[in-house]
């Protein structure tokens, strides 16, 4: 989600947190915390649950862009809550199939530190939103930032992978085996992602110490 101005009328009329997207995002925050009590035992609740949490992301960007409200405090809200959710599901992953707890614990590093490193890297670079530097890094980070449908592909597969391998686990059937093959070519190639963001975020800091090291 990236920042723009809000106009004064806005900030005089309402606070921030009421905005209609930063309420979904707090309702998103609830269906999260809601998972704590079903990710154990109720796995159709759960990925109900979990997908309206998905759903919703789209909607509060929307509201967003629709009435000219994103805030740097929505921008947070999202990112937090974005990365709570993969992050609780991977770990409930991990508790529920120790067989491949290493596959679902390297997932979670790779995706919080390149976030991580995206944030740090985007303000030693002082831009005001990391996909004006990516961007301009790999044709595919043109495509995943330049192309709202491809992004929203990417990371919805991606999830939904995670979903069905949850599923599978619970009740394991030929579908769900079907749509876990086809949805985890979203899955590898936003971990490749994540990883390209690593790689060009630790660049982009490289290139300010050998600029401070010459100044």
């Amino acid at each position: 989600m990236a920042l723009t101005n809000v106009t004064s009328s806005q900030a005089s009329t309402k606070h921030f947190f009421l905005f209609p997207a930063n309420i979904i995002g707090f309702i998103r925050i609830a269906l999260l915390v809601s998972l704590f009590a079903t990710l154990r035992q109720y796995p159709m609740i759960s990925v109900s649950i979990y997908s309206a949490v998905l759903l919703l992301d789209g909607v509060d960007g929307y509201l967003a862009r629709r009435f000219n409200q994103t805030t740097a405090f929505g921008t947070i809200l999202d990112m937090i809550t974005d990365r709570a959710s993969v992050a609780l599901l991977l770990l409930v992953l991990s508790i529920i199939d120790q067989a491949r707890w290493w596959l679902y614990a390297s997932l979670l590093l790779i995706d919080l530190s390149s976030h991580l490193a995206i944030i740090y890297s985007t303000a030693i670079a002082q831009k005001q939103s990391h996909k004006q530097t990516l961007m301009q890094s790999h044709a595919i980070m043109k495509l995943y930032y330049g192309k709202r449908w491809f992004l929203s592909l990417i990371c919805a597969s991606h999830d939904f992978c995670l979903c069905a391998i949850y599923l599978y686990i619970f009740m394991p059937s030929a579908a769900l085996l079907w749509c876990m093959s086809i949805l985890s070519i979203g899955l590898l190639i936003k971990t490749y992602i994540h990883l390209l963001q690593l790689y060009y975020a630790f660049k982009i800091a490289s290139h300010k110490d050998v600029f401070f090291t010459n100044k």
